[in-house]
């Protein structure tokens, strides 16, 4: 990036950040107009193309994990809580955890905002369906513990199920405002 791309101006005559001389003599008009970033320049402010593959192959790594946990958690003993309801989710949990793979997969070597605004519809498609499918189900058995821990749970799947359709909201005005774009 070049100086001129970050323009931080002050409202004080004669001290701006980066482009006090760029042009010759600044206006005390344009210094005192000027007192943010531009919309411009915060688009300017994008992750570099190997953060973002870097972030994908933890986002893969982070999944296959889960995966792994997921289909051992029980014959592990690690979640006493958890009832053989669980193994009827079991393949729905996959699913989503290899469609999260999948997608992030592709987004290492492609990720254009109208095909990560789609990818994510389905995602969080899949989330939705999962999450309502848990509280159908409700693999889980808390009468165990002194907590009311089911309220907790519950309020937990209905703020992902909650996140999940704003998330496809967003995602498709996304969708359309980068195919308007084109």
């Amino acid at each position: 990036m070049v100086a001129d791309e970050f323009q931080c101006w002050t409202a004080e005559p004669g001290l701006s950040a980066l482009s006090a001389n760029v042009d010759g003599p600044l206006k005390l008009e344009q210094e005192l107009q000027v007192t943010q970033m531009t919309v411009d320049t915060i688009k300017t402010l994008k992750f570099s193309t190997e953060a973002r593959r870097f972030g994908y192959a933890v986002a893969v790594g982070v999944n296959v994990v889960l995966v792994l946990v997921v289909n051992n958690i029980q014959q592990w003993g690690l979640a006493p809580w958890l009832t053989d309801e669980f193994g009827e989710m079991l393949w729905l949990i996959n699913l989503s955890l290899g469609v999260s793979i999948a997608v992030n997969l592709a987004y290492m070597a492609y990720d254009e905002v109208w095909f990560k605004a789609a990818t994510q519809i389905l995602v969080n498609g899949i989330v939705v369906v999962v999450a309502l499918v848990a509280f159908q189900i409700y693999p889980f058995d808390f009468s165990a513990y002194a907590f009311n821990w089911d309220l907790l749970v519950r309020f937990i799947i209905g703020g992902a199920i909650f996140g999940s359709v704003i998330g496809v909201i967003t995602e498709t005005v996304k969708l359309f405002r980068a195919q308007s774009r084109t």
